[in-house]
């Protein structure tokens, strides 16, 4: 039975100078068709109604207005009776009072807010339209609807940051009563503002002085690392994420998603054309054995718990890979125990370089 849901809402107020993702300025007729063919799609799939986690992410799901976040959460509402985690993604500057009431009426219990910096300069840089005073503001309506369980974002590598930019950002991050904190290494792609403008990233060095020191101070905080980039306070772990990463089933729905069941994976379109004439998958792909053991291990060994293997899963890995695997374990960078693999504290900062290892 699979028991997480992905939205995606590809709509934005502004376009980040960094993104690459699906997404599209905000049109009212454009979303009002979306969100019918959403809807469709919802049917079409025939998704379960016993899910346990949905995520609304984007674009900017809050970048509707409330007529159309109302009509997207009454969408959603059939398959929303047990679920545990409830996540929308926000900018500040697009939460109001009346989406924040909405928000709470449809019993969504999780925020991640988009901050990626305080660093004024820096946010006129990457095309954010917030500021400390509208993040407070988001921060007072979640709080007067009743949502503490809070996760900000921010990002480190951006174009001209310094390593006292992103202190200044971790530490201003947690003056805010947030549960969970990501982090995030800017990649510049190709079709993005950047892109376009062929910025360049940090060097990485820089990015790496900034990683370790962002790890120091998280830790001073509380917060746990549950994942290469992802931080959190006991009990408040993103449960959503963590079927991802413990490679288990999800349906996708939406311009772009993803989804996979068993050894079959999807990705839906990312032309609004097709996707609103409801030709919805672009890509299905069925994996070999050799295949899904190496998405299983690229997505477990992200944990700092990491992965447990099943015995066909076990079987395969002696089977094909038996000579890398005894490498990185005498090298200490895996450590393999009856039936958990993970990386080791060094092997986990160099975890890309490890994964090349089993690549099929």
């Amino acid at each position: 039975m699979i028991r997480s849901l992905y939205v995606h809402i590809p709509f934005c107020q502004d376009i980040c100078a960094y993104c690459d993702f699906c997404r599209a300025k905000y049109d009212r007729g454009l979303v009002d068709r979306y969100l019918e063919v959403l809807a469709e799609e919802l049917k079409i799939k025939a998704i379960d109604h016993d899910l346990l986690t949905i995520y609304i992410g984007g674009g900017t799901p809050t970048a509707l207005n409330d007529e159309q976040l109302e009509r997207l959460l009454i969408i959603l509402q059939p398959y929303t009776k047990i679920v545990n985690e409830y996540t929308i993604e926000i900018n500040p500057e697009t939460l109001t009072p009346t989406k924040a009431r909405l928000l709470q009426k449809y019993h969504i219990n999780r925020v991640s807010l988009g901050i990626q910096t305080f660093n004024p300069r820096l946010l006129q840089l990457i095309n954010r339209h917030h500021d400390k005073k509208t993040i407070d503001q988001a921060m007072s309506l979640l709080a007067q609807v009743n949502i503490d369980n809070i996760s900000f974002d921010l990002m480190y590598g951006l174009p001209t940051q310094t390593l006292e930019d992103f202190i200044t950002s971790i530490n201003e991050a947690f003056k805010y009563p947030i549960k969970h904190l990501s982090l995030y290494n800017l990649t510049i792609e190709e079709h993005s503002q950047f892109g376009r403008e062929k910025l360049t990233a940090l060097n990485s060095e820089l990015c790496d002085e900034m990683y370790f020191t962002a790890l120091k101070l998280i830790n001073e905080h509380g917060f746990v690392q549950y994942e290469t980039s992802n931080f959190a306070k006991e009990g408040y772990l993103s449960q959503h994420n963590l079927t991802y990463w413990h490679y288990e089933d999800f349906y996708g729905v939406g311009l772009g998603a993803a989804g996979k069941l068993d050894h079959h994976r999807y990705t839906n379109t990312t032309n609004f054309v097709k996707y609103l004439n409801c030709e919805y998958v672009a890509e299905a792909v069925i994996n070999d054995e050799v295949g899904y053991l190496f998405e299983l291990l690229m997505m477990g060994l992200r944990l700092k718990d990491g992965v447990i293997l099943d015995q066909t899963d076990k079987d395969t890995l002696i089977k094909y890979f038996n000579t890398e695997l005894t490498s990185l374990i005498n090298d200490g960078y895996l450590c393999l125990n009856d039936d958990h693999l993970k990386a080791t504290d060094s092997g986990f900062f160099i975890l890309n370089d490890l994964l090349i290892k089993f690549l099929p």
